[in-house]
């Protein structure tokens, strides 16, 4: 139900909002009937029935009308039916303003055009923070978007074997996943969606992350199985809060058009939630609200709803592609892209780092010298399903002595990406330590 307009947004000036807001609610609620409806809350929830009937109509004239069109005496319908079969929660304009960015979209013709013919297993992996991970989805595995995503692959292309894994790490930047990317991800993986923005912040100036988002990128798109990479581009905290909030986030205040810049650099396809959502949410288009789609506490970690709504742009990026396969067939200008090697890096001299050490959770633990460690316990402060191992001290001025071994071997393409990186200056090597606590 989308909120009443006179009750201050997140973040707002008004002092206290949640106590005095929730305070006043009470109060209204306690003297109004309990089955009387605000007026204002059933204009808009009509107004957001009929959006969705249109939109409904708008998404089966177009399946109905490619379903007319005939390729090499084929119906169109006869070859994709499945592939088109997907209930969107989004209005069709709004889905179709997600997708930025695809370029060629060589890898992911190539992993679509197999997921149609079944030839093979795919793989299909996430990684991300804590809403790839599921946060606030009301099932997680079940109504979070990269499950609703799975499920819909496993419909739309019957013919394939498709295993998926789910590797994002609530509250992480782009730089953990970085370190530990081979974690989290399979070995021969041939898709993943990477969901760093939301976690990466605002400053929509910051290079430093930037060129640490660009190594994770390297280091996925130099995999053995040459994956196709597709950036998921959320929205930082504060986007949604609303005109006139203290604490909103504007449009562009996000690394988003930044790590645009390499979806365009590398040729990969870019999804935007926040092109998505914005103008049906923030000016209400057809009765919506933000929340509708984000009614949480801090109105940055959608509900099931939103968790559909990011599913329906990767949805309709997959319907793209398998589209775009019909009119241009997989053929040697696909098979030569394939084949070309990486670009140097976008940012100069910012090559992906090679034989790091990730260790995390249990293991963690031999790590730590206990006879030179005393007042500290490893212990494990999460929840069943959710292991958050980690040593914890109570006694001020506790030293933990972490011992690690610094020794790394080199591969045989190394020695030119280290020299790049130096500048050709000798003795430069150095090794970054990044302890977290999650």
């Amino acid at each position: 139900m989308a909120a009443h307009p006179s009750l201050p947004l997140p973040g707002s000036s008004a002092a206290c909002w949640r106590i005095a807001g929730c305070a006043l609610l009470f109060v209204i609620l306690a003297a109004t009937p309990a089955t009387s409806v605000p007026q204002w809350a059933e204009h808009a929830e009509a107004t957001k029935a009929a959006a969705r009937k249109l939109s409904e109509r708008h998404w089966h004239s177009h399946v109905h009308r490619l379903q007319s069109l005939v390729l090499d005496e084929r119906r169109f319908g006869d070859m994709l039916g499945p592939i088109m079969r997907h209930e969107y929660t989004l209005p069709m304009p709004q889905v179709q303003k997600s997708l930025v960015y695809t370029g060629s979209n060589f890898r992911l013709r190539k992993v679509v055009h197999d997921l149609i013919l079944g030839k093979r297993q795919i793989k299909v992996g996430a990684i991300g923070g804590s809403i790839t991970n599921g946060a606030k989805a009301s099932v997680i595995g079940e109504t979070d978007w990269f499950s609703l995503l799975g499920k819909y692959m496993q419909r739309a292309f019957p013919r394939a074997s498709i295993s998926l894994r789910n590797g994002a790490l609530p509250a992480t930047p782009s730089a953990l996943m970085n370190m530990c990317l081979e974690q989290y991800v399979d070995d021969g993986v041939d898709l993943v969606f990477v969901e760093y923005v939301a976690n990466d912040g605002s400053n929509r100036f910051d290079e430093v992350k930037a060129k640490v988002y660009e190594r994770l990128l390297r280091k996925l798109l130099a995999m053995r199985s040459r994956p196709a990479v597709v950036l998921m581009q959320l929205m930082p905290k504060g986007m949604a809060y609303g005109q006139g909030s203290r604490d909103s986030t504007p449009f562009h205040g996000t690394l988003e058009d930044m790590y645009g810049a390499q979806a365009q650099y590398y040729d990969l396809p870019w999804l935007s939630f926040r092109n998505a959502m914005w103008r049906l949410s923030e000016f209400h288009m057809h009765g919506f609200n933000w929340t509708d789609f984000m009614w949480d506490f801090d109105f940055m970690h959608p509900i099931d709803p939103g968790m559909a709504a990011i599913a329906d742009m990767a949805v309709h990026l997959l319907q793209s592609t398998s589209l775009g396969l019909l009119l241009h067939p997989l053929g040697r200008q696909d098979k030569e892209l394939l084949q070309e090697r990486l670009p140097p890096p976008m940012h100069a001299g910012n090559w992906e780092a090679k034989n790091l050490m990730c260790t995390y959770g249990e293991a963690f633990k031999p790590l730590a010298d206990a006879a030179a460690s005393p007042g500290w316990q490893f212990i494990n402060e999460g929840k069943p399903g959710a292991a958050k191992w980690g040593y914890i001290s109570t006694t001020p001025g506790s030293v933990l002595k972490i011992v690690v071994n610094s020794m790394r071997s080199k591969g045989p393409d190394d020695a030119a990406a280290a020299a790049a990186a130096k500048g050709g200056e000798e003795g430069a090597d150095r090794m970054n330590v990044m302890l977290a606590y999650l």
